[in-house]
């Protein structure tokens, strides 16, 4: 027997880099990974491969503030022969439409098209393209523009500069190609008769670099990035950065610093060979609050303060791109001019801040009437006046479906009402108004500096929540419902007033709250009808319709952090939330509902099994069960297997007992029907001949299947049973 060894096939490496004007930090990564993903797609198509992922060997990436880049081994550097069918338009279709086919496809008439036999959907015209074995190296050309527009038309943001067409994150300068040592011959078409041919060229450090740099492989690009100042593999960036800044800190950065530690991940792509400083503030800014400090050395100028020393010492880190100083004067120049530059910053913090402490409260309370919340929907200060009068409905929802003694004995309107003008007031601070991302930490400063000593402010205890956490759910409330019925909605685009963040605020404070939504979503809209706010309807029909958009849109964000927050199956979440009592809203009802129920049937409770022998019978009565709801008469079962089914029903499902149940004892109770439902089924036949005993079995069922009615929308559930049966079904149907 004579051995033939299988021909190893001829490889080389690919590299490709697009290099444009600075890129936003976040989107480097993402751009990186989608040009790793459709160079592969690409390349898998024009050589004729399989789709798999281990079709090539090492792969490589790489993102800079300038660049994404990738770099792949082991691709072949021929393309196998291969064919691909092109199915066409029906052979009855409109003229129109296969004459577009045959264009497509440079073909003239139907005659060098195949015929296909579909007994179903009717014959249909294809054609087969047959690709010849070729060298990739001619390919490229076409791989690498595809990749290029794939990428182009997913960009979150997009520019076009110049006269051209072509649309990119920033301006595109330079398109490395370089396979198998060599470059790729070809060009990216920009229009208005521009072309940005390919090259073996890249460039370095923007200052530092020796100019010009040509490459001929992946371990080559590196090695001469590195020695222009460009450390092009962004893990060993940061892991510099992070060694210098956190390298022997006693604290988890991550877990404990987060914020620090995505400033670290930002710094990382920010710069291109990143070197890290220490410098210094002066003691005078100490008094300052820590939040204050922190946010004027990262948000302004990307620093990071030192956690390993004592909160007294003003010691942050420079992370700069300079890499070329070679003196120790250069370098402690460099980090005076940093200090200069953080000392003016700080200056100006702390002039706000002692401005602000010295500002009677009252006094921006008032200048919140000269703020504007919206065009529509007036200033801030008549929004804290709605939400002043929302409160009161909030509150007395919460004593009608929570027992807590406390929500009478300890409620105060006017402490309610000071609530609402402190969550807000910070807006017309001077400090806020140059860092508004710290709105209420500024707020609870001011308030604990002016009232240290006095008890009836903010931590006040109201029952199950405090007075300053429900001022604070009556503004998310009044904002999203507000705002929304103004036409600010929420798309699939953009949301540029954060409902949807306001929306998971909510449910993160109702989770543990008994709070029905949809009656004080009403209740706000009719207050918004009081201030007579400008093209809003509120009014009939439109009002309906936009209460059921704000309970839609809630409950669509709840469905989102259930799954995020419990990872519960996905049958679970749409029975609860498809549910008739979900349009209640009540988030803290829903959200333990769904675990509950998720629980119950991951422990093996017959629930689902129950629910659809059940169902296959009450089907076909669905639209009208009047005539089954009065109870079934014992007189008439004559099986000791329906007497059975009725005294358990009659013993659990009554009402005095059911409602005395919990949810989740409810979903036992109806659990442990099981070894009464299947000897019934087993042995009685429900659709008797005789009307009015064929009617009173159907009676005894249904007052177990309307409990499940009552309890959650079991039809959501895949029950493993149903789906086998409807899976043999269809085969039998095939």
């Amino acid at each position: 027997m004579t051995v033939v060894k299988e021909e190893k096939k001829e490889t080389a490496e690919l590299l490709i880099e697009l290099y444009s004007e600075e890129i936003p930090w976040n989107l480097q990564e993402p751009m990186t990974r989608k040009l790793e993903k459709f160079l592969q797609e690409e390349l898998v198509k024009a050589l004729g491969l399989q789709n798999t992922e281990n079709t090539f060997g090492e792969r490589r990436v790489y993102w800079t503030p300038r660049r994404v880049a990738v770099g792949i081994a082991d691709v072949p550097v021929r393309s196998e022969a291969w064919e691909e069918e092109r199915r066409g338009p029906r052979v009855n279709s409109p003229q129109v439409a296969i004459d577009g086919f045959l264009r497509a496809n440079g073909l003239k008439t139907t005659k060098e098209c195949r015929r296909v036999a579909d007994a179903k959907k009717g014959d249909y015209w294809a054609f087969t393209v047959r690709h010849i074995a070729l060298s990739l190296s001619e390919l490229l050309e076409e791989v690498v523009v595809r990749v290029i527009g794939r990428m182009a038309k997913e960009l979150p943001v997009r520019m076009r500069f110049g006269k051209q067409n072509f649309r990119w994150v920033r301006p595109l300068r330079h398109i490395t190609a370089v396979f198998a040592g060599k470059g790729v011959k070809g060009a990216l078409e920009l229009g208005n008769k521009e072309n940005l041919s390919f090259t073996r060229k890249t460039r370095g450090h923007p200052f530092a670099s020796s100019g010009t740099i040509v490459v001929t492989g992946i371990q080559d690009y590196e090695d001469k990035l590195r020695k222009n100042y460009v450390e092009p593999i962004y893990q060993k960036r940061f892991d510099e950065i992070f060694e210098n800044v956190a390298g022997n800190s006693v604290y988890d950065y991550k877990a404990e610093f987060p914020r620090k530690y995505r400033l670290l991940q930002e710094n990382a792509c920010l710069t291109e060979y990143p070197i890290v400083f220490k410098g210094h503030f002066d003691e005078e800014f100490n008094d300052l609050p820590s939040f204050l400090i922190n946010t004027v050395l990262s948000e302004h100028q990307k620093m990071i303060r030192d956690s390993n020393v004592k909160s007294g010492d003003g010691e942050f880190f420079i992370i700069t791109n300079i890499p070329y100083i070679k003196q120790k004067q250069e370098k402690n120049n460099i980090i005076k001019g940093f200090e200069r530059v953080v000392r003016a910053r700080l200056a100006d913090a702390k002039f706000m801040w002692e401005r602000d402490k010295k500002t009677p409260i009252e006094e921006f309370i008032n200048k919140l009437q000269n703020i504007i919340f919206h065009p529509k929907l007036k200033t801030i200060a008549d929004k804290n006046q709605r939400t002043k009068r929302l409160i009161p409905v909030i509150v007395e929802t919460l004593k009608n479906n929570n027992d807590d003694p406390a929500l009478d004995s300890e409620y105060d309107p006017a402490l309610f009402e000071r609530q609402v003008d402190e969550l807000n007031f910070g807006l017309a601070t001077e400090t806020v108004r140059e860092f508004p991302s710290l709105q209420k930490s500024i707020s609870r400063e001011l308030i604990d500096n002016k009232f240290k000593s006095s008890a009836s402010i903010s931590r006040a205890i109201v029952g199950i929540a405090n007075a300053a956490d429900i001022a604070d759910i009556a503004d998310n409330i009044d904002t999203l419902v507000s705002l929304w019925s103004v036409g600010e909605k929420p798309t699939g685009s953009g949301d540029p007033f954060a409902l949807r963040r306001y929306a998971l605020g909510t449910i993160f404070a109702l989770k543990n709250i008994s709070l029905p939504l949809k009656g004080v979503f009403e209740s706000t809209l009719e207050i918004l009808s009081t201030q007579h706010v400008d093209d809003s309807p509120f009014y009939g029909e439109s009002r309906e319709l936009l209460l059921k958009e704000i309970v839609s849109f809630i409950l669509e964000r709840l469905r989102v952090f259930i799954k995020d927050h419990e990872q519960l199956p996905h049958d679970c979440i749409e029975a609860v939330l498809t549910h008739d009592n979900a349009q209640e809203c009540n988030i803290h009802q829903i959200y333990y509902h769904t675990i509950k129920l998720a629980k119950e049937i991951d422990n093996n409770n017959p629930l689902a099994e129950i629910f659809y022998r059940l169902h296959a019978i009450l089907r076909p009565y669905s639209d009208d069960f009047s005539s089954f709801t009065s109870p079934p008469s014992p007189d008439l079962f004559s099986a000791t297997e329906e007497r059975n089914l009725h005294a358990r029903t009659h013993q659990l499902l009554a009402e005095s007992a059911w409602q005395n149940l919990t949810f989740t004892q409810k979903l036992q109770t109806l659990g442990s029907l099981k070894d009464a439902v299947d000897p019934f089924f087993d042995h009685v036949l429900v659709i008797d001949k005789h009307e009015n005993i064929r009617q009173n079995r159907l009676r005894l069922l249904y007052s177990i299947y309307r409990r499940f009615l009552e309890l959650a929308d079991f039809t959501k559930i895949h029950h493993k049973d149903k789906q086998q049966k409807d899976k043999q079904q269809k085969n039998k149907q095939q």
